[in-house]
């Protein structure tokens, strides 16, 4: 949802969040930094979920970055660390989806994805390793603990519906199911955004597929999708809607496809390193942060 269209309760906890963000960020630079956090952070839980110890479903991982784009609408960075919440996310998505991993191989992922020995994880890409200010250490009863907060932000809302299932059947409709591929990869990048959070599915998979049209129409030998197009029923502002995903996308791809493990790095170095016992409750007045 809009932040227009908030409760007064809710715009204050908005408010909290957007003051707390500024004390880790800066006022100046908070929303570019929180975007290429956002970017890095479902970078994080797609190579968590590929790994090897999970190999999880594209559907399981799309789930977790939904969850902890929720709870991050509400949550400040300075209060819950970003590589606990994504674990958490990842592992709670997990049992969602009907796909159920333990916390233990959830860590072990973890452990091979950042340095042997340790439960951390460095900054992508895999293979770098990251500055010890960058690293943050927790093992699987964190996990366990910390699902008890976002299961409470999220109010127990757990069912999310993806767009993939809508784009199916548009883009069979529009006649360009050759392009079926190219449509799903687009989808996931738009979680690498905050699309999921302002916008229904099906605007998300009518968004992507004119984009996919367009950026194939000289492969098209029979470019009837303008026509599908102009036939759907649209309500008030739906196309403005369909014009705002496809933006964000254009941004991503503009600005933030390719994030510097350096730019990376000066982010997470800002945020606290909670010592875990002191992870504030999502629901009550947060208790001071520890910085390690």
């Amino acid at each position: 949802q809009k932040d227009e269209n908030l409760s007064e309760d809710d715009r204050k906890r908005v408010a909290e969040r957007n003051r707390k963000n500024a004390d880790v960020f800066g006022a100046e630079t908070m929303d570019e930094d929180i975007k290429r956090l956002r970017v890095h952070l479902a970078a994080f839980i797609t190579q968590l979920g590929k790994s090897k110890q999970v190999a999880m479903r594209q559907r399981v991982i799309s789930t977790s970055i939904v969850y902890l784009s929720r709870f991050y609408y509400y949550n400040s960075y300075k209060d819950f660390h970003p590589y606990l919440i994504a674990a958490t996310a990842l592992y709670l998505a997990s049992k969602v989806e009907e796909s159920p991993q333990t916390p233990k191989n959830i860590v072990n992922a973890l452990t091979n994805l950042g340095n042997p020995g340790m439960h951390t994880f460095p900054l992508s890409p895999a293979n770098s390793r990251a500055p010890p200010t960058s690293r943050y250490t927790f093992t699987g009863a964190d996990i366990v603990d910390a699902e008890y907060y976002l299961v409470e932000e999220l109010k127990f809302n757990l069912i999310v519906f993806h767009p993939y299932r809508p784009m199916e059947r548009y883009i069979k409709d529009a006649r360009l199911q050759m392009f079926l591929e190219d449509a799903n990869h687009m989808i996931n990048d738009s979680y690498r955004t905050d699309a999921c959070l302002h916008y229904p599915p099906h605007t998300i998979a009518i968004a992507v597929i004119v984009m996919v049209a367009i950026w194939n129409k000289d492969h098209l030998e029979h470019p009837g999708w303008e026509s599908w197009f102009e036939s759907l029923q649209f309500h008030d502002n739906h196309k403005a809607q369909i014009k705002e995903v496809q933006d964000l996308l254009l941004l991503l791809y503009d600005e933030h496809a390719q994030l510097e493990q350096t730019e990376i790095d000066k982010i997470m170095d800002r945020i606290p390193k909670h010592e875990l016992i002191s992870q504030p409750s999502a629901s009550t007045a947060p208790l001071p942060a520890n910085a390690s």
